[in-house]
């Protein structure tokens, strides 16, 4: 059993806290946030991933996780706060701040490992000095690592325990120490390299997807003027034994996809970058234009968006998830409600947001002109849209995500 203090109880910090615990572990989890501490440790749950409630129980019931406010001593540090941007450039005063609260319980032999997103060199540049401030010599005295989480929403605490990981260490012998740590409650391979390498993969990683999806999403607006279906087309086209493309969509959400890419090549001459900043504004753009279809789409039915009742199902960024986090429904929400049109979301999932949902789906498209598929949960896709268009103004149906099953498609966009 090791003693293991895990900084920052958000989306990422708790399940982690809870899967060391279940692993045998004497596990401290630290926030801030007291009301959050206090929640822990009352059992209640607020990442809302299957399975993390029942365990999170057990986990306090047998006294292997209690949470509190100040960091304490322990074996192993686990730092998880979040880092976001201002404008385009990382935010790491969460982190900096994580890490200074460690300088006055840091002991020789301790490790203490980065989870947090960074951009490369953070870890040696930043979070190093911080540490030897206490008197104590990385590497000779402590060790340090990053190993970046790679989880997917909906499926994290599968992820956490069966993904491969990439262990990065400031030194051969924290990345070792690190390994058999993760070693401990991970059943995927575990690789191990230097910490520069470990914060670039990650960003390498994320921003392979966002690439990708805004790949997927500029063949959908070529498509869409050469009018072809862009999803016979991409199932034809992945029928090729060395092409996969991603599915289109109204763009890009989530806490990493919008951000992360940005930690690569934020400090990167613009004509080295060029890919990646132009795939940020392929999606970027999409919430827009699928405001323009709307528009169009009304207008041919002799209506004007600025009175139009138009309906939104789905507030999350992705499907079976209730995470709205850089929502591309956002975006388009505020946008048409600028331009005068009357918003109702209807999302089984993402309840108690900022943007007030409705819980009954009959009374949210009651004369709705429009109805907008934003998101593809299974709940919309056993949705029997020819009787649901009987309770609407003849409304338009634009359905972004391909989900939209119904025996007439003349309404549809």
């Amino acid at each position: 059993m090791v003693r293991i203090a895990v900084i920052g109880l958000g989306y990422i910090g708790l399940p982690t806290a809870v899967v060391l615990a279940n692993s045998g572990h004497e596990v401290i989890g630290v926030d801030t946030n007291k009301a959050l501490v206090n929640k822990v440790n009352r059992h209640e749950n607020y990442v809302m991933e299957r399975g993390l409630s029942k365990l999170l129980q057990k986990v306090i019931t047998k006294k292997l996780l209690v949470a509190q406010t100040s960091v304490p001593r322990a074996d192993a540090f686990f730092v998880c706060v979040p880092t976001p941007l201002i404008g385009k450039r990382p935010d790491l005063r969460y982190l900096v701040s994580a890490v200074k609260s460690v300088v006055p319980v840091l002991k020789k032999e301790d490790i203490v490992i980065i989870e947090s997103t960074a951009p490369p060199g953070t870890t040696e540049e930043i979070v190093r000095p911080i540490l030897e401030k206490s008197g104590l010599k990385c590497e000779k005295d402590f060790l340090l690592a990053y190993c970046p989480e790679r989880v997917l929403p909906g499926d994290l605490l599968y992820e956490l325990i069966h993904n491969d990981r990439i262990v990065g260490g400031v030194g051969k012998k924290a990345a070792e120490r690190a390994r058999q740590l993760y070693r401990t409650f991970v059943r995927g391979k575990i690789y191990t390299t230097d910490a520069r390498t470990a914060e670039a993969v990650k960003l390498m990683e994320n921003s392979f997807r966002m690439v990708n999806i805004a790949l997927a999403n500029e063949f959908a607006l070529i498509c869409e003027q050469l009018d072809v279906d862009i999803y016979d087309a991409i199932a034809l086209a992945n029928r090729h034994p060395r092409v996969k493309i991603h599915a289109p969509g109204p763009g890009v959400g989530g806490y990493c996809l919008p951000k992360d890419p940005w930690f690569l090549i934020g400090n990167i001459l613009t004509e080295n970058s060029e890919l990646i900043r132009s795939a940020f504004q392929v999606n970027e753009k999409m919430p827009f234009h699928v405001a323009d279809l709307i528009t169009k789409a009304l207008r041919k039915k002799g209506k004007n968006i600025k009175r139009s009742r138009i309906t939104i199902f789905g507030l999350a960024y992705k499907g079976n998830i209730a995470d709205t986090r850089n929502s591309p429904s956002k975006t388009l929400i505020s946008y048409l409600k600028k331009k005068g049109a009357s918003i109702c979301v209807y999302d089984p999932h993402a309840k108690g947001d900022d943007e007030r949902t409705c819980t009954d789906i009959i009374a949210c498209v009651n004369n709705a002109d429009a109805i907008i598929v934003m998101c593809d949960h299974d709940e919309f896709k056993k949705i029997d849209f020819d009787e649901l268009l009987q309770n609407t103004n003849d409304a338009i149906i634009i359905d972004t995500r391909n989900i939209v099953r119904r025996s007439k498609k003349e309404n549809e966009v």
